[in-house]
């Protein structure tokens, strides 16, 4: 069972965390944390983590392998603020996070994957950006202690344990909370400028042939930026195409 007493100690955030629920399983903890938001009883900061999840989703409804892995919700009043680059600035937290505990570096692919290196990396983490009664809600998934993927996703996707290092799912969560707190705060307070310019340097996305598949039509070329909203940038050979959310896939 995970300890919420050395995560705590190990905690350095003002208010992720504070207050925390620790689950043998559920559906999925941003599930949880909407059904908490809804009977008034997600205070700000909760963090609700979960030793399994039993339809964990991460973004466009895929599924999300919770074996062995961190999942993980915070849920942060936005004072107002419902837009901007959530999984942007959420994505720098949990790389800069699992640097920290590891030594390693990680880095962003656009719009909320988290991968073991900037060429030819694979999936580690990923985040699932939500809103519901003006709070933002944060989940993330991280594969940690995972030794086997299934056919389909050992070719795109790792986990720590595959990385040869072994972190204990609360260091992991404590480390991912102390370096997202402030980067959610700079979201909260509209500082979109810091989180595009960090993002850009973490990103293995920009520079790169990217293929957008489920938009109308197909966007296919070469990613070349963010705005400042945090669209990805793309020039095709019909313009600059500007890409919000969207399956990409390298080209």
């Amino acid at each position: 069972m995970i300890d919420p007493n050395k995560i705590s100690r190990l905690l350095k955030t003002r208010l992720l965390g504070r207050v925390m629920t620790i689950l043998d399983e559920i559906d999925s903890t941003n599930a949880e944390a909407m059904r908490r938001l809804d009977g008034g009883k997600a205070p700000d900061g909760l963090v609700i983590i979960a030793e399994k999840q039993t339809a964990g989703k991460g973004r466009r409804g895929n599924d999300w392998f919770s074996d062995g892995g961190l999942c993980m919700t915070a849920v942060l009043d936005a004072g107002g603020r419902l837009s901007g680059p959530v999984a942007l600035a959420a994505g720098i937290g949990v790389a800069e996070g699992l640097s920290t505990a590891t030594g390693l570096d990680f880095f962003l692919k656009y719009p909320n994957d988290v991968i073991s290196s900037r060429t030819g990396g694979k999936k580690i983490g990923g985040i699932l950006a939500q809103s519901k009664r003006g709070s933002l809600v944060v989940g993330i998934g991280v594969n940690v202690g995972r030794a086997s993927f299934p056919a389909g996703l050992a070719e795109s996707a790792t986990s720590l344990a595959l990385l040869g290092i072994d972190l204990d799912l609360e260091t992991a969560a404590a480390g991912i909370l102390n370096s997202l707190e402030p980067w959610l705060f700079e979201l909260k307070g509209g500082n979109f400028s810091l989180i595009r310019e960090r993002w850009l340097k973490l990103n293995c996305t920009v520079g790169g042939r990217v293929v957008v598949r489920d938009a109308t039509p197909a966007v296919e070329g070469v990613a070349v930026g963010l705005d400042a909203d945090g669209a990805l940038l793309v020039e095709t050979d019909r313009g600059l195409a500007r890409v919000l959310t969207g399956g990409l896939s390298d080209g």
